[in-house]
């Protein structure tokens, strides 16, 4: 999902259980490169993170709210406390290993 505003941003961060917010800009090639596969991370190992994408360009707003300076840039958040933070230069493995130390301690498995 695309957040177009600052206050959708704040309506999120305050509603959602679990968020992973990935900032980009539409000039950034490696933004294009690494979205799929954070996206495809987050669908896949960590289904109660919603992923939502925010363009520093349409939405100006947000990122300096956040402190988001560079793209691509990754934060995650789980009921309203930030879990990790990614700018620039991250990879797929090293984002799973940091959101994977928290996942579990606020979401559990139903099959239990």
């Amino acid at each position: 999902m695309n957040i177009q505003t600052l206050t959708e941003f704040n309506q999120i961060w305050s509603q959602e259980g679990g968020a992973l917010f990935y900032f980009t800009r539409p000039a950034c090639p490696v933004c294009l490169h690494l979205k799929p596969r954070v996206k495809s991370l987050v669908d896949t190992e960590f289904p109660e993170l919603g992923f939502y994408e925010i363009d520093c360009e349409g939405a100006p707003g947000i990122a300096p709210q956040m402190q988001v300076f560079a793209v691509p840039a990754v934060i995650v958040a789980i009921h309203q406390h930030e879990i990790c933070r990614f700018s620039r230069h991250f990879g797929i493995d090293q984002l799973r290993r940091q959101i994977a130390r928290s996942y579990p301690l606020w979401f559990t498995s139903s099959t239990d």
